[in-house]
């Protein structure tokens, strides 16, 4: 049963790093800091400032900033605090049109899942920002829902009411059902894309129970709406999740930082304990390690006391200090990423089970073309 909160309230604690950044260290103890220009040291130098809750005010930003601002979808977080640049005015605008539009779909979606007796939390979107973002500056682009397994199905016919139905533009649905986590559904009308998810992560990386999560999920006041969304111990894995699958990207790191500043003692231990009965231990330690680094607070014990130690931890370190500070990650990156994923995620043995199917279905764009291939040999040997 989900349970309403308060969004309005201050929830910082000492054990999430309340005060001064601090500077987490490398494998030997010695300080690390990203590979940035100086144009990315602003930025992360605001960054800071905006996560430790200090001033943080901007006004009128060069072009290098805006693009870098933009790069890294941060212009409605640039706008809440001051930012005025030609590049981010029509960029603002269309992302309130469009967060309205992700809100109104989120809403309408919900209520006719919950008409169909399906209970669901929406992922990332709305109400993380409006629970955790200043000024719930942060942008959506289509609403990602999670159902339990057993719903799936029911969910989609109830939301094919609502004329959504399945987008094959990015991958087979026989692949999304086999190797994916979430199928996207798409209107004739204008408006967001729906991702409807019956996990958070691949197969075979973790056992994060989706029942359990949804049980657990709270309300959040997104305007004048509520939307069911993770407890916040579990809010902190998803987002953990959810940065570890997209290569850390600096967005993502922002979650774990608003999510990781903003949780009690209590709720830090609970995450921890998530993340560990799901396997996914190092994908909590290694996101909060990543974004303490690049954003300058300290994540809680209870989640650095999850990361692996030794050959695998010196690994680790030495790939994510080597991503870019802002930007998407090259194609070689990428590739690396697959070897890397099951080691930055997964509890244990459990990494080296994960490698072989990590390394051999997340193949999306492959899977695409043989499906495309497949459909044009079929027609063509019909009669």
């Amino acid at each position: 049963m989900s349970r309403p909160v308060d969004t309005s309230a201050d929830r910082r604690s000492p054990a999430a790093g309340d005060g001064e950044p601090v500077r987490p260290t490398g494998a030997a103890g010695e300080w690390r800091p990203p590979a940035v220009t100086p144009a990315e040291g602003r930025l992360f130098a605001w960054l800071r400032a905006v996560v430790a809750g200090r001033e943080a005010g901007l006004g009128a930003l060069d072009d290098e900033f805006a693009d870098l601002l933009v790069c890294a979808r941060l212009e409605d977080l640039a706008a809440h605090y001051g930012a005025t640049h030609p590049t981010l005015v029509a960029r603002q605008r269309d992302a309130f049109v469009y967060a309205t539009a992700v809100e109104h779909a989120a809403a309408a979606c919900v209520a006719r899942l919950a008409a169909a007796a399906v209970p669901c939390v929406t992922l990332k979107g709305p109400a993380l920002a409006a629970r955790y973002w200043p000024g719930a500056a942060r942008a959506s682009v289509d609403v990602d829902l999670l159902v339990a397994p057993r719903d799936f199905a029911r969910a989609r016919e109830a939301l094919a009411e609502e004329g959504l139905t399945a987008w094959h533009e990015t991958m087979p649905e026989w692949y999304a059902r086999r190797w994916f986590y979430s199928l996207p559904l798409t209107s004739d009308r204008p408006g967001p894309t729906v991702d409807l998810h019956w996990a958070v992560l691949r197969p075979g990386i973790g056992r994060l129970d989706a029942a359990e999560l949804i049980g657990a999920g709270e309300e959040v006041a997104v305007g004048d709406r509520r939307l069911p969304a993770p407890s916040p111990p579990w809010e902190l894995v998803v987002c953990a999740a959810h940065a570890a699958h997209e290569v850390f990207p600096l967005r993502a790191l922002l979650d774990v930082a608003f999510v990781g500043r903003a949780l009690s003692p209590d709720e830090w231990r609970g995450a921890a304990d998530v993340a560990a009965r799901a396997g996914l231990g190092p994908t909590l330690a290694y996101a909060a390690w990543q974004s303490g680094r690049r954003l300058g607070w300290r994540p809680a014990a209870a989640a650095t006391a999850l990361q692996p130690r030794g050959r695998r931890d010196r690994l680790a370190r030495r790939y994510l200090e080597a991503l870019p500070a802002v930007g998407p990650p090259s194609r070689a990156t990428l590739q690396v990423q697959h070897v890397m994923t099951p080691l930055l995620s997964c509890s244990g043995a459990g990494c080296m089970r994960a490698l072989p199917a990590a390394m051999l279905t997340d193949r999306a764009g492959s899977a695409l073309v043989l499906d495309r291939l497949a459909r044009r040999v079929s027609r063509r040997r019909r009669p």
